[in-house]
């Protein structure tokens, strides 16, 4: 099995999926100072998932690393993960990121702490980038949003409980087959079907107590038409809410996560 590496801080993982879980649970591990504390207050976990696809365009794909970035940013302080969602995610062809957002190496002093709490989220951000880019550079495949909500449901519930938010920058058209959106029905019947097919094959994700961010939504899909495009958005709040999280936001806008 493929054990995760550390190199500067920063928690490499070998995302085969058969291994995923178990790496993801050991890098994940975070020591909350303090007996009892509430879940609010724990450091949040922030999970990124950035669609490189086909069917994004370079210039959507850079708005996505921008609005990244932003949501990196906010972040400060918790623990933070980020991933691609092609067809090669899950194969493990470019490393997620998983990183504390946190001054490795607190001293009590406001300037200080705070000073390397920047370096870290400068350097989450320097690491998501080239994750992207390692992404892009490899031959053109499919949308594969369930697997990566699988990944990122995985790192997501590792640890201690508090906030977990996922955020996930893409067109929501997920084409990998035989789960390829762009082909089906999506009325009630079949994502029932759709829902109950993605759980059999090991593929509904794990998202209790999330919650989930989709933006970029229907943006580059117009030729699906409004209808379709709203039967997609109805098939991913079921796939949420069945995995047990909550969607807070589904629009093409970006900005304001």
């Amino acid at each position: 099995m493929s054990r995760p590496r550390r190199s500067d801080g920063i928690t490499v993982l070998r995302a085969h999926a058969a291994t995923v879980a178990a790496a993801v649970v050991a890098a994940l591990s975070v020591a909350v100072p303090g007996c009892g504390s509430r879940a609010s207050d724990r450091p949040p976990r922030c999970g990124i998932v950035v669609d490189v696809s086909a069917s994004v365009a370079a210039d959507q794909r850079a708005r996505y690393l921008d609005e990244a970035t932003a949501a990196l940013r906010r972040c400060t302080g918790g623990r933070a993960y980020a991933d691609v969602a092609d067809a090669n995610a899950r194969a493990g062809r470019c490393t997620p990121v998983d990183m504390t957002l946190a001054a490795p190496d607190p001293r009590g002093n406001t300037l200080f702490d705070s000073a390397a709490e920047t370096g870290q989220v400068d350097r989450a951000i320097a690491a998501t980038r080239a994750l992207v880019d390692c992404a892009a550079a490899l031959p053109a495949t499919a949308t594969d949003l369930f697997g990566a909500f699988v990944l990122a449901g995985a790192a997501l519930r590792a640890g201690p409980a508090g906030r977990r938010e996922l955020t996930v920058f893409t067109d929501g058209i997920s084409t990998r087959a035989p789960y390829d959106l762009s082909a089906r029905e999506l009325d009630d019947a079949d994502i029932n079907r759709l829902l109950d097919q993605l759980a059999s094959d090991g593929l509904m994700a794990d998202l209790t107590g999330v919650d989930v961010r989709i933006v970029g939504a229907g943006v580059g899909a117009d030729e699906l038409g409004p209808v379709r495009l709203g039967r997609v958005e109805t098939a991913w709040r079921s796939y949420v809410n069945r995995a047990g999280g909550t969607v807070s936001r589904y629009a093409k806008t970006l900005g304001g996560i």
